[in-house]
């Protein structure tokens, strides 16, 4: 979920996240003042289920094309977008026209929305489902040596809804020298995050690739 724009209105986008939360969906508010090519580019490496976005400032016309275009141009044209704020009824079916899958107006509940977000998802979770026998998954291999973040976001999730090791070890291609690997733990509050950063950022200046595994109990 996002704020895209110069909108500074989010006490209504952390309710609907705190909503969709207790419904039982992990939620990612990356927060205010987001640009489309943020927005996306969080969406496209999180591989979500649905991308919201959240206006009370009259941007949507401009801004939901502009992040619609994001997310092709950034290889995820596929990702479904839902919209909610302060939307006009008049407005509604442009913003259908332009791509949005959902469109909620403002006195829609909070059940509601958890309904039509969850059928959303649903769809994005069939996609998924046959990745290997729809030739997805082999696209996703064959990119994911150059880089490519939309490719890497796709295989984290196929491996993370319960790929077993020995698919992964043969098909995840081998790329390179092994890699170091670094365990980092300590007492909340000691630093763990900023030393990562710190190093993870010099790492990167001098040509090296860097993937950070991070567990938040």
């Amino acid at each position: 979920m996002a704020k895209i724009g110069l909108d500074g209105h989010d006490r209504g986008v952390k309710v609907l996240a705190r909503g969709l939360r207790d419904a039982g969906m992990e939620v990612i508010y990356t927060g205010l003042w987001q640009t489309p090519a943020a927005a996306a580019k969080a969406a496209i490496e999180e591989d979500v289920d649905v991308l919201g976005a959240s206006f009370h400032s009259a941007a949507h016309m401009t801004l939901v094309p502009v992040l619609k275009n994001e997310l092709a141009r950034q290889g995820r044209p596929d990702i479904p977008v839902a919209i909610g704020g302060i939307i006009p009824h008049d407005d509604v079916q442009p913003m259908k026209d332009a791509g949005c899958d959902l469109v909620f107006e403002t006195e829609v509940s909070m059940a509601t929305i958890v309904s039509e977000i969850n059928a959303l998802a649903a769809k994005s979770h069939e996609r998924r489902a046959d990745c290997a026998g729809n030739g997805r998954l082999a696209g996703w291999l064959e990119a994911l040596p150059t880089g490519n973040r939309a490719a890497l976001g796709q295989l984290l999730t196929w491996v993370e809804n319960g790929a077993s090791s020995d698919d992964v070890a043969s098909k995840l291609p081998a790329v390179g020298k092994a890699p170091v690997i670094a365990g980092f733990t300590g007492a909340p509050g000691v630093g763990k995050s900023t030393l990562i950063e710190a190093l993870g950022s010099r790492l990167c200046d001098r040509g090296h690739k860097v993937a950070v595994l991070a567990v938040d109990p």
